[in-house]
């Protein structure tokens, strides 16, 4: 098998592409080339180890992941290992600009939080996938009377990076799961490109769970020239492997929700020119 790095022009703009001479089912993409070798040696193909998909193309999913109401066996294996999920690095850099995630998130989902934090009150904020924690230390350090929690499938690079910050704390597990039980509840709730992993009933699932909570803000990229616009019906697309495009005014709204800010953005630090992000905030 022939394999050369390469930048993909087309997929997802967090990722460099490791392109093989193998069928279209079988190429794959990741974020480092830290771990080539062990991927070279002997791993199932790319695709079923959960990587984004080919380039610019959708590529099947059964009908069994996507009626599921928890997470799909594609995200699980690949959101769950530190070696393959970029956001769970320690010093996690984009790999089309160099950028941190945090100087990403200045400009799309970190103004809409502090404007909830402002007009709300909130005594807790929660990130749904944390990824490495930079976000949620920023906002923490900001505003140290109110309390944040991060949870991940992988929190340790995270607990590793911000551990000594008092009102912050992180929380490996299944997201779902822990909110379900009442292990972690939030006035506030947020998530970076991590609602898209959700499939449709598994995020009809979050919504139904989020009993407790007053403020919901997303913050999603959009390929593959998926639109969003306030149609009042739930619907969604699948995007990519584990990647879901959600009519996310239609699916708040019926879940009594008020959508207050909903817009579609450029990603500006992507090398792609049609890479977008979906920005909305939601109050009940």
């Amino acid at each position: 098998m022939v394999a050369a790095w390469e930048r993909s022009k087309n997929a997802l703009p967090c990722y460099w592409g490791l392109v093989f001479s193998a069928p279209l089912d079988a190429i794959g993409f990741i974020d480092s080339p830290k771990n080539v070798a062990a991927l070279l040696a002997g791993s199932p193909p790319l695709s079923a180890r959960g990587m984004p998909g080919a380039s610019g193309r959708t590529m099947p999913l059964n009908q069994a992941e996507k009626d599921k109401e928890r997470i799909t066996d594609i995200a699980l294996r690949y959101y769950s290992d530190d070696s393959l999920h970029g956001f769970a690095d320690a010093d996690y850099k984009m790999r089309a600009d160099g950028k941190d995630l945090l100087q990403q998130q200045r400009g799309l989902i970190i103004p809409l939080i502090e404007q909830a934090i402002a007009s709300d009150a909130p005594k807790t904020i929660l990130e749904i996938g944390c990824g490495n924690g930079d976000v949620l230390a920023h906002l923490a350090r900001a505003h140290p009377s109110f309390q944040f929690i991060g949870v991940d499938l992988s929190v340790a690079n995270a607990v590793r990076k911000h551990h000594n910050i008092p009102n912050l704390r992180f929380q490996k597990g299944y997201a779902l799961d822990l909110l379900r039980q009442g292990a972690v509840t939030a006035d506030i709730v947020f998530g970076s490109s991590t609602f898209c992993v959700f499939a449709p009933k598994e995020l009809q699932a979050y919504l139904a769970a989020l009993t407790d909570t007053r403020r919901i803000i997303v913050s999603d990229p959009v390929t593959f020239g998926n639109t969003h616009d306030r149609d009042p019906k739930p619907k969604s697309r699948h995007m990519d492997l584990y990647m879901w495009w959600h009519n996310y005014f239609g699916y708040l709204e019926s879940f009594g929700w008020t959508v207050l800010h909903h817009e579609t953005v450029t990603y500006a630090y992507s090398h792609n020119p049609s890479a977008h992000v979906v920005l909305v905030s939601a109050r009940r």
